[in-house]
């Protein structure tokens, strides 16, 4: 494997967006084989709202760091398989609210099942130090970025 800094096998940017990659690859292979009608992207906004349920679309965007457009579509789709609905907020009729439906609840044990075999084969082979250390300086890395 080259070493230098200028390859992209070894420019960390490159490498992050790989292992996104393969882990997504992953995640939305397992959610096909079980049917769930969900993708890795719709995913992330299905764990925002578990998170917080009732989230703008202005608020999911910042929560997933997703375009307001994308998360438009991806809120569109788990609409239409009847996982979230949008409702309009109490103080201002304007305001749409994106909240779970019960069908949501009822899938969530099997996606963060699926989910979490996807990560157990990520961190496959990796002691819990490294680990850490890996979290920690990507999370550095992010807060640099944000600046």
């Amino acid at each position: 494997m080259p070493t230098s800094k200028n390859t992209r096998s070894a420019n960390v940017g490159h490498l992050c967006h790989r292992t996104s990659r393969a882990i997504t690859n992953d995640l939305n292979k397992r959610f096909s084989e079980a049917a769930l009608g969900v993708t890795a992207e719709q995913w992330r906004v299905l764990t925002a709202l578990w998170e917080h349920d009732g989230l703008t679309q202005n608020e999911l965007s910042r929560a997933i760091a997703q375009e307001k457009t994308g998360v438009s579509r991806l809120v569109d789709g788990l609409e239409r398989r009847g996982l979230v609905v949008r409702n309009s907020d109490p103080r201002d009729q304007r305001i749409k609210r994106i909240n779970l439906s019960g069908k949501a609840e009822e899938q969530r044990p099997r996606l963060e099942s699926l989910a979490q075999e996807t990560l157990d084969k990520a961190r496959s082979g990796i002691s819990r130090d490294d680990l850490e250390t890996c979290m920690s300086v990507l999370q550095k890395m992010q807060e640099n970025m944000a600046e």
